[in-house]
């Protein structure tokens, strides 16, 4: 099982890379293997305390360092330990060497037995978990364990973990270039929309800051996929990119600090809105403004949080026909994931499934005078969490 996992940007690691590892187990050797994955080929490196020596591979009396030398153009990085009884030692330097390569996540005190995180998306209305550049049906992975039904396996999430540490060894069922994905979680109980939750688009919108959460509900009849068709049906059409959060372990009255125990993972959503409908009465229909049919794509797929670098520092994009428009990053969401959590879960209990869109940031196309047209293409992105391209019809 991993202990350590080293995510890294694409791209040549011209530094090196040493990691030292400690045994203080039972037992007279610890293996160790280092597997450097690129575009889904593995080259695996070997060795053992006590063992021969080799150029990347010291091993002493106490301990073995471990370096990934030269130039290797790199996208993951996994240390493996198959005994128990290990640990990770001089986090410090750990911290400093995985910096220097480019890593953008490092967890160096996973406990030994910990399980993959994992991508789980639809295909057809069928549940499937992503692995690098394949998908697997979830039914199939699972030899009938699990249903094809994604809301069931967003209930029983905890165990899509040990499913995706075995996808490795399995033959994917197809390729995810080819795959035409649907909305990851496609009837969620509730949809929560989040408004004015960026300082920056507050002023834009030249609107009083909320002193609590704005809250409003999304209709979960506007969910669709992250490459579904916005059917338009207004000239005042606006794109809200948009961090969802997926709730995974129901609860009622959450505390902030514990909030993300109760988060299956992350995906990316599109708010989008008919501004015209919106302010059509006052107060304003948020809810009616933003939940025409297929105003609400999301996807590509929840990502479990311990394959996200940090939720509370994703950057989080949108740009119409290649133009750039929005560029916000989740470090400035007002009230963040676990306020909102909180917040909401005072009121009413929330169930496995239920969506929360956080809000979005600056740059929505009613204060530019840019509303949406048939045809464009709305590009959104969240920094590990992949992209989503609709078109507007």
């Amino acid at each position: 099982r991993p202990l350590l996992e080293l995510i890294c940007q694409p791209r040549v690691l011209t530094e090196p890379l040493d990691l030292v590892v400690h045994s203080n187990g039972p037992g007279e050797g610890v293996e160790i293997r280092v597997a450097i994955e690129r575009d889904h080929r593995k080259a695996s490196l070997s060795g053992s305390k006590g063992g021969q020596d080799t150029d990347r591979t010291t091993p002493n009396d106490d301990h073995i360092r471990i370096g990934c030398r030269g130039a290797h153009e790199t996208s993951f990085i996994r240390l493996d330990m198959v005994q128990a009884g290990v640990e990770v030692v001089d986090r410090e330097m750990i911290d400093r060497q995985a910096t220097s390569a480019g890593v953008v996540f490092l967890t160096a005190s996973r406990p030994v037995g910990d399980l993959m995180g994992f991508r789980l998306a639809t295909i057809d209305s069928r549940a499937v978990l992503i692995d690098g550049a394949h998908w697997h049906d979830l039914a199939s992975a699972s030899s009938g364990e699990m249903s094809s039904d994604p809301m069931e396996a967003i209930r029983r999430h905890a165990e899509l973990h040990e499913l995706a540490d075995g996808l490795p060894g399995r033959e994917p069922d197809g390729a995810v270039v080819d795959a035409l994905f649907g909305p990851p979680i496609p009837h969620p109980r509730n949809s929560f929309g989040v408004g004015l939750n960026y300082q920056a688009h507050a002023d834009e919108a030249d609107a009083e800051l909320p002193k609590n959460p704005l809250v409003f509900t999304k209709f979960p009849s506007c969910i669709v996929g992250p490459t579904a068709d916005v059917e338009l049906r207004t000239e005042h059409g606006d794109y809200e990119a948009e961090l969802v959060v997926v709730i995974g372990n129901a609860g009622r009255d959450i505390p902030a600090e514990s909030a993300w125990d109760h988060v299956a993972g992350l995906t990316i959503g599109q708010d989008i809105s008919d501004r015209r409908l919106q302010f059509a009465a006052k107060p304003p229909h948020f809810d009616l403004g933003k939940s025409r049919d297929t105003y609400g794509p999301i996807g590509p797929a929840v990502v479990s949080l311990d394959l996200v670098d940090d939720p509370a520092n994703l950057g989080v994009t949108c740009a119409i026909n290649g133009e750039e428009r929005q560029n916000g990053n989740t470090a400035q969401l007002i009230f963040d994931v676990p306020t909102l959590i909180a917040y909401i879960s005072s009121i009413l209990t929330l169930e496995p499934g239920d969506v929360i869109f956080t809000g979005t940031p600056e740059g929505v196309g009613a204060v530019q005078g840019k509303y949406l047209a048939v045809g464009d293409e709305i590009v959104t992105t969240i920094t590990g969490l992949g992209s989503m391209t609709n078109r507007c019809v």
